[in-house]
């Protein structure tokens, strides 16, 4: 029975003694943990901070493309009202020529007689 109370306060002395460092060795990885945490949620705020600027700068540049757009649009529709002036312009010459050949042809039957 000696040795079942030696061993009992031996284990007791064990635990005892490994509770001091286990309790250090709990605030310690407290400590890391809340390191790390604050670590986290500051990266996390910068993340964050970062989309908002991406989002910002993605809808100026989509504004840009549109009002781009728009411009693009206009230019697009004075050009073809240039080319349907152009396409009228011709078809004037081309009928004015035509008035002056018949003209002509009158003229000269004028002439005839």
């Amino acid at each position: 029975m000696g040795m079942v109370f030696t061993v009992r306060r031996t284990f007791v002395a064990i635990v005892v003694a490994s509770a001091v460092p286990i309790g250090s060795m709990g605030k310690w990885i407290d400590t890391v943990f809340k390191n790390n945490e604050d670590e986290l949620k500051a990266h996390n705020e910068v993340t964050i901070s970062m989309r908002v600027h991406t989002q910002d700068v993605v809808i100026k540049s989509l504004d840009n493309i549109r009002e781009l757009i728009h411009r693009l649009k206009i230019e697009i529709q004075s050009l073809l009202q240039n080319v349907d002036f152009a396409i009228e312009e011709e078809a004037m010459k081309v009928a004015i020529e035509d008035i002056k050949k018949k003209l002509i042809v009158i003229m000269n039957n004028i002439e005839d007689l």
